[in-house]
């Protein structure tokens, strides 16, 4: 586990090392990769939801607290179609969304995104 966030993990150094001074929020479905130490001492605030419901709670409070956020979403393509689902769905305007698709990555034995935002 952990591939997704190897892209995450070389913008944020990015920006580390070039002293840009951007607020970032990293969301890693499960919490296990092997960069966790590193990406959490540079993010400016990261959360690590182990379920679909706290997924999708992170992704609400994340649209609702930062309207003007770019929203990078990697992983599968059940992952990816169903989390941009659910941001277009929180009113997320699609020209904030970058998808990075694993096309070759198979998840029919694992759970993926949330199928819908929990209602408020």
């Amino acid at each position: 586990m952990g591939l997704g966030v190897t892209p995450f993990r070389a913008m944020l150094r990015h920006l580390a090392l070039t002293g840009q001074d951007t607020a970032t929020t990293l969301v890693h479905v499960g919490g296990t990769h092997p960069f966790r130490a590193d990406t959490e001492s540079i993010a400016t605030r990261a959360a690590y939801p182990s379920s679909r419901d706290a997924f999708a709670r992170e992704l609400t409070r994340i649209a609702t607290d930062q309207p003007d956020a770019t929203f990078l979403v990697s992983g599968s393509r059940a992952f990816v179609s169903a989390t941009v689902t659910s941001l277009q769905a929180l009113h997320v305007d699609p020209a904030q969304i970058r998808r990075d698709t694993f096309w070759g990555y198979r998840t029919d034995h694992l759970a993926s995104a949330p199928s819908a935002v929990p209602s408020s």
